[in-house]
């Protein structure tokens, strides 16, 4: 992607407060406040809970309005969401990978309980991570590969030997 691509995205950015388990130890405001001078980025705000279907409409909303052609959510682990955002995206008509999700539960909230200051910056930065990998994402489209019903073991140990009466039964 060439640079003037990446400096014509408009991204929306969506912190989530996670109920408490991020704003009781990040400043959700500071990060916001942060975001939003970033260059490319269209919207930022947040939500209570970036999960909820209210504010998976307002991203929807924000997507049509603002004509955002990437969206970064900074909440949980993308292993609980991220089919629920690339879902979210496809009901916008967005490339469901131009999403990115940042972790600031995990790396941030729960990292660093005693240090509010530090959590703050740290999910700054973080988010700005994310703005440039959305910044430089290219979409991708999905390909579908031919397969063949057919599995090969190798051994005849106790793993092979379990395997094979797996297969057996599919």
């Amino acid at each position: 992607m060439s640079s003037e691509v990446a400096s014509t995205r408009r991204i929306g950015v969506y912190v989530c407060q996670c109920g408490g388990n991020i704003s009781d130890y990040v400043s959700i405001d500071d990060v916001v406040a942060a975001i939003r001078q970033e260059p490319g980025v269209a919207v930022a705000r947040s939500a209570m809970f970036t999960c909820s279907d209210a504010a998976q409409q307002e991203i929807i909303n924000d997507i049509a309005e603002q004509k955002l052609d990437g969206i970064v959510v900074a909440s949980c682990s993308p292993k609980l969401h991220t089919f629920t955002f690339r879902e979210m995206a496809k009901r916008a008509g967005l490339n469901p990978y131009l999403y990115t999700q940042v972790n600031i539960r995990e790396q941030c909230s729960w990292a660093h309980t005693d240090d509010k200051q530090g959590a703050t910056e740290k999910a700054v930065r973080l988010v700005r991570a994310g703005i440039a990998r959305t910044r430089f994402t290219l979409a991708l489209e999905p390909i579908r590969v031919e397969t063949v019903p057919r599995a090969v073991v190798v051994g005849g140990g106790v793993a092979g030997m379990r395997a094979a009466l797996a297969l057996a039964e599919v």
